[in-house]
């Protein structure tokens, strides 16, 4: 019975800890490992493209223009004036209008105009590398403003946070910055690059401009990287690309990191490509390579999806023009609602978790929380800042009493800070819809629901204390039980233990007796007789 007692009280601490442990899990929870992806192949593109203009716009929409699709005796074939757009949240492809000049090799920017600008390029049949060309995605109409002052192929564009555009490099503009004025249409000289250098690759990141790679005047890869600094209008260089890289495709992923995809050891039109890709961390000046992409591939192009993929777009390998479209994950972003209907003056939890590939873990987080109300009003903004180590945050929004019934946006901007630095997040909108509050008739019998709910419960543990008492007292009856047993037994083995004793003496007498009744008497020696005198 003892032995049976401590088996069931080791099941039982072990419950407990079971349970202690699964609480401090859920109170504090751990920041999720990051995942690793490799390059997916999505769907292709309706053609093959290669020096094609591709970008995308602040609604995710990707615009491919341009390029060309096939080879002709180791060159490229005639250009081509097509314009296509793809949506990444459907995979849906579609025909835009066509460029008014066919060009490859030309460079692209999305101006804060929500328009998009092409700069030069080479046409076979036509004069177009100081031509600008501007498509407007609202319209799907093409118009044309002030030709670049130095005509260029194979340059690289980007719009800077004033809002102008920035064409650096190309043939005909090596060491060049060009800076267009999207209001003004005028184009002003800006600081020269400390190389020369095109098919390289440009991006923004805050105030910064990074052209990564890249060739030099006689065609050979590069592995230089230049930065810009827009309110100085100066270039410095910084430490350099693991290779050197040409005609590649580059762009900052939504986690702020950017990624370059391909290339080549020259920035020739028709030779093999590189199928490597890599992600550059501004913010630390570091390289990763990542997974390879399934073929090499040169002049291809590259966008970024809000919801964490970066996609390549065709490109060629050699005298193999593709149409491939290929995809990587590095970042997953989910949030949720705890209920999607409240009634006015309930509150509602907002769930975050975010994961990268490349980021490393989350150290801190910011959020602004609010409610957007019918009337596009901000409704008890929430504004907090965690540290920890958590990749998964939860955001408590009270609904205002006075919230009028209906649908309401809850908004959350969320700024992120990592191991290897900060990236803000897209934003979260998610709808939530929102009930009368209720009547003092109803709190009341919510309040003895809740009561009843309560009560319930009571007599459910009091059930529970008298049955474990039954139960307590049933098992000390039995083992009040067992101990009269072993008490009876021990008083019978004292009986035993007596009466052996007394037969121990008995023998012990008896023996002693034996011993004195078997000795013989000794017989006395006669005495001497006289002698006779």
């Amino acid at each position: 019975m003892i032995v049976k007692n401590r088996v069931v009280s080791g099941l039982a601490l072990c419950i407990v800890v079971s349970l202690v442990l699964c609480a401090l899990t859920s109170m504090s929870p751990s920041a999720s490992a990051a995942f690793s992806s490799d390059w997916q192949v999505e769907d292709p593109m309706r053609g093959n493209r290669t020096q094609a203009v591709v970008l995308q716009d602040d609604n995710g929409i990707v615009y491919i223009m341009g390029g060309v699709r096939s080879m002709s005796g180791g060159n490229y074939g005639p250009v081509v004036d097509n314009v296509e757009s793809f949506n990444p949240s459907t995979g849906e492809w579609t025909d835009l209008a066509q460029m008014p000049y066919g060009v490859r090799g030309a460079a692209g920017a999305l101006g804060d105009d929500g328009r998009i600008y092409v700069f030069g390029g080479a046409n076979s049949s036509a004069s177009t590398n100081n031509v600008t060309q501007i498509y407007d995605p609202e319209t799907d109409i093409w118009t044309s403003g002030a030709a670049v002052p130095l005509g260029v192929w194979e340059a690289k564009a980007t719009s800077l946070e004033s809002g102008e555009i920035i064409v650096v490099g190309g043939e005909g503009a090596l060491t060049n910055t060009q800076i267009y004025d999207i209001v003004d249409d005028s184009w002003s000289a800006g600081g020269s690059l400390p190389g020369a250098v095109f098919a390289g690759a440009l991006l923004q990141v805050g105030y910064s401009c990074y052209y990564i790679g890249g060739s030099e005047p006689g065609y050979a890869a590069v592995d230089s990287v230049y930065t810009y600094y827009s309110y100085s209008d100066s270039w410095s260089t910084i430490d350099p690309m693991p290779v050197p890289t040409a005609a590649h495709a580059a762009v900052v992923g939504p986690d702020g990191l950017i990624y370059v995809i391909g290339g080549a050891n020259s920035a020739n039109n028709v030779e093999w490509g590189y199928n490597t890709s890599y992600c550059f961390n501004p913010s630390t000046g570091d390289w990763t390579q990542l997974d390879d992409i399934p073929v090499g591939v040169r002049y291809l192009g590259a966008a970024a999806s809000a919801d964490g993929v970066v996609y390549a777009f065709g490109g060629n390998n050699n005298t193999d023009v593709s149409p491939q479209v290929l995809a990587l994950l590095v970042m997953e972003l989910t949030s949720s609602l705890s209920e999607s209907e409240v009634r006015a003056g309930d509150s509602v939890t907002v769930t975050l978790t975010v994961d990268f590939a490349n980021r490393g873990t989350v150290t801190s987080s910011d959020y602004y929380a609010y409610f957007v109300s019918p009337e596009e009003i901000p409704i008890n903004p929430v504004n907090a800042w965690i540290s920890a180590p958590y990749s998964t945050i939860a955001i408590e929004l009270e609904v205002p009493v006075t919230a009028e019934p209906g649908t309401y946006s809850v908004v959350v901007r969320w700024y992120t800070n990592t191991a290897s630095g900060g990236v803000e997040l897209p934003v979260q909108e998610l709808l939530l819809t929102v009930v009368d509050a209720p009547t003092l008739e109803e709190h009341v019998a919510d309040l003895e629901a809740q009561l009843f709910d309560v009560l319930a419960q009571l007599d459910a543990m009091s059930s529970d204390i008298n049955a474990t008492k039954a139960a307590l007292l049933e098992e000390t009856a039995t083992l009040e039980s067992e101990l009269n047993a072993l008490q009876s037994q021990l008083d019978s083995l004292d009986s035993m233990l007596y009466a052996v004793i007394g037969l121990l003496m008995v023998v012990i007498v008896l023996l002693i007796v034996m011993m004195v009744m078997g000795r013989k008497p000794k017989t006395p020696e006669p005495l001497p007789e006289p002698h006779a005198e």
